[in-house]
């Protein structure tokens, strides 16, 4: 009876360990396939951004087959998914700070409004700048800099240069996953200076260009847009926007974002690839993650 005990013990965990083995080898062959596709995504989002180019050069609205959002498509043993997003179209945080390393008064003022017409406390832009400008004189009012970061558990420092996403803004202070949820769908993390392409800008980021378009009336400029494009950028928005603003708008755009997700089995991954395009089309990732954006 004790031998037929042991047997069946032994025979048990045999049988364990090699549906243990099965599913780690099923496990590594799915992720090299998951990859291969990934890297398929990426190449196809860089055909598709490039044909874009040649073909209308100095335009990029809703309409273009580049905005068109994938949806899951069968492949062998699973599926595909994925969305090319201009960020262009979102604010970028790193023009708060330009070239010089000084505070830019237009994009601070626009962030703030932003905040605002988002339901989030305007104040949150001075610990943001303290995270990205050169100094370590605390921003007013709210900023933040070394002495409030050395104080947390465990502590840290500001690293006083450009984001390179927008997921840090959870390291800065006064700044919860609940502000970061409702805020990062409208922000980017771009080289300062990047303009804002307002053909593919949503009716937040329209009304936070000038305190003389509310939401109301920036949701009645995005719906007259559509999904095509403004004619005439300058006598659009003229009577609407400050020169100095209006002078950082474009039709166009150069930095992209690919989401592609692709599930094979029970395994599943997703490709966030900053892409950028430059002037004759062609298309390179500059920044890539996996699982996370």
């Amino acid at each position: 009876m004790l031998i037929l005990m042991i047997t069946s013990v032994l025979a048990t965990k045999i049988m364990w360990n090699a549906q243990i083995y099965q599913r780690q080898a099923e496990s590594t062959v799915n992720s090299e396939q998951i990859m291969m596709m990934l890297q398929s995504a990426e190449a196809w989002a860089g055909n598709i951004l490039y044909q874009d180019k040649i073909n209308t050069a100095d335009l990029d609205y809703l309409g273009e087959i580049w905005a068109n959002e994938l949806p899951p498509m069968p492949i062998d043993g699973g599926y595909i998914s994925g969305k090319i997003i201009d960020l262009q179209s979102r604010f970028n945080v790193n023009n708060l700070i330009n070239t010089h390393g000084d505070v830019d008064s237009l994009a601070d003022m626009q962030f703030r409004r932003l905040l605002t017409i988002l339901e989030i406390d305007p104040n949150i832009a001075s610990a943001v700048i303290d995270w990205i400008d050169p100094d370590n004189i605390p921003n007013f009012p709210n900023g933040a800099e070394d002495d409030v970061y050395s104080a947390n558990t465990p502590p840290y420092r500001s690293p006083n240069v450009s984001i390179t996403s927008t997921s840090e803004l959870m390291a800065m202070d006064g700044i919860t996953k609940e502000v970061l949820m409702v805020l990062e769908p409208h922000i980017a993390a771009l080289p300062s200076g990047t303009p804002q392409n307002i053909n593919t800008s949503s009716a937040y980021i329209i009304a936070s260009l000038s305190d003389e378009i509310d939401i109301n009336q920036a949701i009645a400029i995005s719906q007259e847009r559509g999904s095509l494009y403004f004619a005439n950028v300058n006598e659009r928005f003229e009577s609407l926007i400050e020169p100095d603003m209006l002078r950082r708008l474009t039709s166009s755009s150069e930095y992209f974002l690919l989401e592609a997700t692709v599930t094979i089995g029970s395994d599943q991954n997703t490709l966030y690839s900053l892409l950028y395009r430059d002037i004759s089309g062609i298309v390179k990732s500059v920044y890539r993650s996996l699982g996370a954006s």
